[in-house]
C-alpha cells in the first residue's frame, strides 16, 4: 500500500485502474506512469508533473489540474468533464474521444494536440492556445472560445453553434491546407 500524498514522487509506475479520489495530489510527480482506467474525481492535481504519462479512459472529472504538466501524454477516451484545468500545459498530447464537457481550461496550451472527436460542449477555452492543435470532428457546441488562439487548427468537419462566442475566430480560422489535401 502506498502513502499518496501532496509533492509525492510516484514517476515511472504503473498506476492502472488506481483510485485517488478526492485526494491532495498537488505537485506530485507522475511522470511517464501508466495510469489507464485510474480514477482522479475531484482530486486537486496542481501544479502536478504528468508528463508522458498515459491517461486513457481515466475519469479526471471535477479534478482540478491548474498549472498541471500534461505534455505528451496519452489521454484519449479520459472524462475531464468540469474539471479545472486552468494555465495547463497540455501541448503535444492525444486527448482523441476526451470529455471536456463543462471544463474551465482558460489560458491553458494545447498546441499540436490531437483532439479529434473531442466533446468540448460548454467548456471556458478563452485563452487557450490550440495552435496547430487537430481539433477535427470536435464538438464545441457552447464553447467560449473568445481570445483562443486557433492559428494552423484543423477545425474540419467540427461542431458549433455559437460561432459569435468565439469572437469571430472560428468562422476565418481554416484547417491547415495540408489536411485539405489528405
Amino acid at each position: 500500500m502506498c502513502d499518496w500524498h501532496s509533492g509525492g514522487n510516484y514517476a515511472g509506475r504503473s498506476l492502472r485502474g488506481q483510485d485517488f479520489s478526492g485526494l491532495d495530489l498537488s505537485r506530485s510527480n507522475f511522470q511517464n506512469c501508466d495510469l489507464t482506467g485510474a480514477i482522479f474525481a475531484g482530486t486537486d492535481l496542481t501544479g502536478a508533473d504528468l508528463r508522458g504519462v498515459t491517461l486513457r479512459t481515466a475519469n479526471l472529472q471535477t479534478a482540478n489540474l491548474c498549472h498541471a504538466r500534461l505534455k505528451q501524454a496519452d489521454c484519449s477516451f479520459a472524462d475531464f468533464s468540469e474539471a479545472n484545468i486552468r494555465y495547463a500545459n497540455l501541448s503535444e498530447s492525444n486527448f482523441s474521444h476526451a470529455k471536456f464537457q463543462t471544463a474551465d481550461l482558460g489560458g491553458s496550451a494545447l498546441r499540436t494536440a490531437t483532439l479529434h472527436h473531442a466533446i468540448l460542449s460548454d467548456a471556458w477555452l478563452r485563452g487557450v492556445n490550440f495552435r496547430d492543435a487537430n481539433l477535427s470532428d470536435a464538438v464545441l457546441i457552447n464553447a467560449d472560445l473568445r481570445g483562443a488562439n486557433l492559428e494552423h487548427a484543423d477545425l474540419s468537419r467540427s461542431k458549433s453553434d455559437t460561432p459569435s462566442k468565439a469572437g469571430g475566430l472560428m468562422s476565418v480560422t481554416a484547417p491547415r491546407a495540408d489536411v485539405l489535401a489528405k
